[in-house]
């Protein structure tokens, strides 16, 4: 509920769902102490920015500033390599949108909405974006801090015993609370990562948590203007 709905809007979503009506009263009784219920779905002013169809320049920096010295994995969207930025003297890691998809409107808009949204999301806990372009064979690219460590998902997977005596509960509780302090400042600055699960939760040694994968983030406001069969997509429970 960290939108501005009104009564009506949870009633259709009450219908849809087949919440009784017993439940819906006790919502509303619940929600009207809180002055967001009463005003019409609209953008607040720190809502993130949507991003314009395609603002990079056809260059490469490939050449001049980044080396490429390995690859880290693969998604739906692209390909994430380990990087070293010459200007800078670091290491990074670069995600490049895969072959075949960057001649695709659609896939370069979601790229670059993945960066754009991504960037703006200023949390310690929501891996930091740095640079954008285009490469030599005309894909776009985004760098971002390289996290060494592992996913949730691995944690998870470990035997109990071993889970048991190096992440405890309360160890992974505390993560657990980081990551929805990230999720809780991606909504209410009106972005929905619609991705996130255990292996999307990287964690290094010193137990920083980092949310990644941003891939088919959405501003709240584009899911409601979306048709009814892709909004009804989106579950949380």
């Amino acid at each position: 509920w960290g939108v501005l709905v009104n009564r009506e809007e949870i009633k259709n979503w009450a219908q849809q769902n087949q919440i009784s009506t017993s439940a819906l009263e006790e919502l509303f009784s619940v929600l009207e102490t809180n002055s967001t219920l009463h005003a019409p779905l609209q953008r607040p002013e720190d809502t993130l920015l949507s991003p314009i169809e395609n603002p990079l320049p056809q260059t490469s920096l490939e050449g001049e500033r980044y080396e490429f010295i390995c690859p880290l994995g693969t998604g739906g969207m692209g390909e994430v390599h380990r990087v070293f930025d010459r200007r800078l003297m670091r290491t990074l890691a670069m995600k490049v949108i895969h072959k075949g998809l960057h001649c695709r409107q659609d896939r370069i808009h979601r790229f670059i909405e993945e960066a754009q949204l991504s960037s703006q999301l200023q949390h310690s806990n929501i891996i930091p974006i740095h640079d954008i372009g285009t490469l030599k064979d005309g894909r776009l690219y985004f760098t971002m801090q390289e996290i060494r460590g592992q996913s949730l998902q691995s944690i998870l997977d470990i035997s109990p015993l071993e889970q048991q005596e190096t992440w405890p509960l309360r160890r992974l509780i505390e993560i657990l609370l980081k990551v929805c302090s990230a999720m809780a400042y991606a909504h209410e600055h009106g972005v929905i990562h619609r991705d996130l699960k255990p292996a999307n939760i990287m964690v290094d040694q010193h137990d920083k948590v980092q949310v990644v994968d941003w891939g088919i983030v959405k501003p709240l406001e584009q899911l409601y203007k979306r048709p009814d069969q892709e909004a009804q997509g989106i579950q949380s429970n």
